[in-house]
């Protein structure tokens, strides 16, 4: 099971760049150094839907700390082509450019100049394949193509066909009273409850939210369900270990009914953690930890609801923990 299968049209990815769109509109497209690159770079591309919003952009220089690499700058100078078009400053290997070189960038990135970072004999280059179909792609999700503001099919349509931010989705987040979790649980009949949770995953087949340890005689995988809290209006929240890979592990959550039949609703097959409300969950794309998925519920006082979903860009040894983030939800919490 994959922690990173959470794309749908919003998100798309072409050699060595990627874009996400999330639940407002916000579009991100993140480009990196080619794969096999010595010195890697990545830069991320941000845009707000609606009219007049420009993109903004930042650069990040890989920082895993190999000891054949030259010390990380404290700024670099920023080339495209023959042409320095000035100086970034970084922190923490990181800085933001300025408007000029944004547009600079985005320019750059439609042709087929060498477009790089410098300082001293270090050289930082960025990889320019896939960025026309990512940019592309961003501006079709904003409806912006063919019109004055658009990054690559720039046309003269009007800019009223370039959509508006969506709302920002509120979640009212309620406490949890703390509870005797041993005494609940050694009232809940698991073998019954168990046999709710197979027969209610037969039912809803979906590759994304299969909790494979139900139905497998794996040791290593053994589902032992707990009693995470107690619920108001006679709910239980319960979770049980439902599939290990190489270096994740994915835990299955369901709301209950305190009696049976219990009647579980699944919230996640592929949490971490839960903590005080919320359940947490952070998934490595590969061992190296250079890359991530991150998703939270929170408890709104009937439901855990998703309050964000975001993954940390591609696989490519920029910073381990994820260089970027890339949200496909969002949502404040209060």
């Amino acid at each position: 099971m994959s922690a990173f299968s959470h794309a749908d049209d919003r998100s798309f990815q072409y050699k060595d760049w990627e874009m996400v769109c999330d639940n407002i509109r916000t579009c991100r497209a993140a480009g990196y150094s080619a794969d096999e690159a010595q010195s890697r770079v990545s830069v991320l591309l941000t845009r707000k839907a609606g009219v007049n919003q420009p993109a903004t952009a930042q650069v990040q220089l890989a920082d895993v700390g190999d000891a054949e690499d030259a010390p990380i700058p404290k700024a670099v100078d920023f080339w495209v082509g023959q042409q320095k078009l000035g100086r970034i400053l970084l922190k923490d290997a990181g800085g933001d450019l300025n408007a000029m070189q944004t547009r600079a960038l985005l320019s750059a990135l439609k042709g087929s100049q060498r477009i790089y970072f410098a300082s001293g004999k270090s050289r930082w280059e960025l990889s320019s394949a896939g960025a026309n179909a990512v940019l592309l792609k961003v501006d079709e999700q904003q409806g912006r193509l063919n019109t004055p503001s658009a990054l690559i099919r720039v046309g003269n349509h009007s800019e009223q066909s370039v959509l508006p931010a969506l709302p920002m989705p509120i979640i009212h987040q309620q406490k949890i009273p703390v509870a005797n979790l041993k005494l609940w649980q050694k009232q809940v009949d698991w073998n019954t409850l168990t046999q709710n949770l197979k027969a209610q995953q037969t039912k809803n087949k979906s590759d994304d939210q299969e909790c494979s340890s139900l139905t497998s005689d794996d040791e290593y995988t053994k589902f032992e369900p707990q009693v995470a809290a107690v619920l108001p209006n006679n709910h239980l929240l319960v979770s049980g270990l439902c599939w290990r890979g190489a270096y994740n592990e994915g835990y299955g959550y369901w709301i209950v009914q305190q009696q049976k039949p219990y009647k579980p609703q699944l919230i996640t097959v592929s949490a971490s953690s839960y903590e005080k409300g919320v359940i947490d969950a952070a998934q490595k794309g590969r061992g190296l930890g250079d890359c991530w998925w991150h998703a939270q519920w929170v408890w709104n006082g009937q439901n855990f609801v998703k309050s964000s979903d975001a993954t940390t860009g591609m696989c490519r040894m920029i910073l381990l923990g994820g260089a970027w983030d890339l949200p496909s939800y969002v949502s404040q919490v209060k």
